[in-house]
């Protein structure tokens, strides 16, 4: 029962300290994988940053109305999903292929 529970738990932990917006990207995340994409943890990550401090502020009332996984898939398709994770990528410098 505990082995079930652990995940749960590491899961809540880890969202705990995010605002509304904040905890949309990892739900958002599943959602776009459901659709085929793949998104790294790097990609989640600058999606979570995005929506941190004011930057966020005004549209967290919107995120906690919007932001459950039924909601998400009855306000945004797959298009929307590729778009949006587009936008939120970290920009691959080249760095990493440069290397002798």
């Amino acid at each position: 029962m505990m082995r079930l529970l652990f995940p749960l738990l590491v899961i809540g932990a880890l969202t705990a300290c995010r605002n509304s917006c904040q905890q949309i990207c990892p739900r958002m995340a599943a959602y776009a994988e459901d659709c085929g994409f793949e998104i790294s943890q790097e990609e989640v990550s600058a999606c979570v940053a995005s929506q941190s401090g004011s930057a966020s502020r005004d549209d967290r009332a919107i995120c906690r109305e919007a932001g459950d996984r039924g909601t998400l898939r009855d306000e945004w398709t797959c298009d929307d999903l590729a778009d949006y994770w587009a936008r939120t990528a970290p920009v691959d410098t080249g760095a990493a292929d440069s290397a002798p």
